[in-house]
């Protein structure tokens, strides 16, 4: 009983509102993870992100929605996790006290592709957050001594999207079958694009997968809000990813 009232009083304590708590949402969907920074202090309007930024030594609330099956949010490294249930939104609040990249699992057996649904939470300076936060609104601005951001990876993108759960890609390492082999998306695009471009019918897959569906694949499967949850210069950059390793090179 003794640890127990002891065990209480700490996780009361770990999860107890502080001030300044940075709010995220969480989503789930057959196989990744989505992650949304919603207007408050500091953020000037929405943010969506296929990645989780949190600054080190801040409290941060996360607001968890399963958007088909149960899902559970785990990051091992902070010792917490939490279910994600259609139909609901679940909470908890932690405050990493860690630098550095922490994997993201889902711990809830959710169908076919459950062990590829992974993404990684990067616990960055206070600083380098203001800054991310800056470019994500439009309002970026140069990091020290003028440096860039890095253009984003089409590959990284590939893979924190939960994109090989569901498809084949060698370069990826990917063998799912659940949608199209993706090693031969540019003849696809040659033969079923309606006369697109290969970047033009990558790019509509991704952002209107239900305009061209491919015989043998039923509609729907494919999550319909990338176009949103990517911004532009992310878009492209899968986009040529794509088209490069899709059987596009040199094209």
């Amino acid at each position: 009983m003794s640890l127990a009232v002891y065990g209480w009083i700490v996780l009361d304590d770990i999860e107890a509102k502080k001030p300044n708590t940075l709010q995220v949402n969480v989503s789930g969907q057959q196989f990744a993870w989505s992650f949304e920074y919603p207007k408050q202090k500091g953020i000037s309007k929405p943010i969506a992100a296929p990645e989780l930024q949190l600054p080190i030594n801040r409290q941060v609330q996360f607001n968890i929605r399963a958007k088909d099956v149960i899902h559970s949010f785990w990051v091992p490294d902070f010792r917490l996790k939490q279910d994600a249930v259609p139909g609901l939104t679940t909470r908890i609040r932690t405050r990493p006290t860690e630098k550095g990249d922490h994997a993201i699992v889902c711990a809830e057996l959710c169908g076919l592709g459950h062990a590829t649904m992974r993404q990684t939470a990067h616990v960055i300076p206070q600083g380098a957050f203001t800054r991310w936060v800056a470019q994500r609104t439009g309002g970026a601005k140069p990091g020290p001594a003028g440096a860039k951001a890095p253009p984003p990876n089409g590959k990284q993108i590939f893979m924190a999207q939960g994109c090989t759960a569901c498809h084949t890609l060698a370069d990826a390492g990917s063998t799912a079958k659940v949608g199209p082999d993706l090693d031969n998306v540019v003849a696809d695009a040659k033969q079923v694009g309606k006369g697109q471009s290969p970047a033009a019918y990558i790019r509509q897959s991704i952002v209107n997968p239900n305009a061209i569906v491919r015989k043998g694949f039923p509609a729907g499967t494919m999550p319909q809000d990338y176009g949103k949850k990517l911004t532009p210069q992310e878009l492209n950059a899968l986009v040529s990813y794509l088209q490069r390793v899709g059987g596009g090179k040199g094209q």
